[in-house]
């Protein structure tokens, strides 16, 4: 009976102070590699599709709505950032045109592409509908 008296009075609140304190040791631990994590997840996140933009000096296109074509050097097309077939291309343009016909397509291919193949796709843009067409490039210092 001795013993149990001891093992209640042990863990009774009596002569306890309450812990006023809390860990925050744990929570800046957490925090530190959310922190890290984001700072190496960001800039994958920014990259795109690798094109070399030819320089130019021209005026800046001012569109609420854009649509945005990209040949790469290797001639692959993306619509939008997402990789997409000739066939494809010339599908969503004539979709997107009953829609949108007043929306701006920019055209971003790299410098070392043929001349045929950014003829190719602005024939495609044109016979879908599009009126406005921009061609992105980089600018030109004097």
């Amino acid at each position: 009976m001795k013993k149990r008296r001891y093992l209640i009075k042990q863990f009774s609140s009596e002569g306890q102070t309450p812990l006023s304190e809390i860990n925050i040791t744990p929570l800046v631990d957490v925090t530190f590699v959310i922190l890290i994590i984001f700072i190496l997840v960001a800039p994958i996140l920014e990259q795109g599709i690798n094109i070399t933009l030819p320089r130019s000096k021209a005026s800046k296109i001012e569109s609420e709505e854009s649509l945005t074509i990209e040949i790469n050097e290797q001639g692959w097309i993306y619509l939008d950032g997402e990789r997409v077939s000739k066939e494809t291309l010339n599908n969503s343009l004539y979709t997107l045109a009953k829609v949108k016909k007043n929306m701006t397509v920019l055209i971003k291919a790299d410098y070392k592409n043929s001349y045929g193949a950014i003829v190719d796709i602005l024939d495609s843009i044109k016979s879908a509908g599009f009126e406005n067409i921009g061609i992105v490039t980089r600018e030109k210092h004097s």
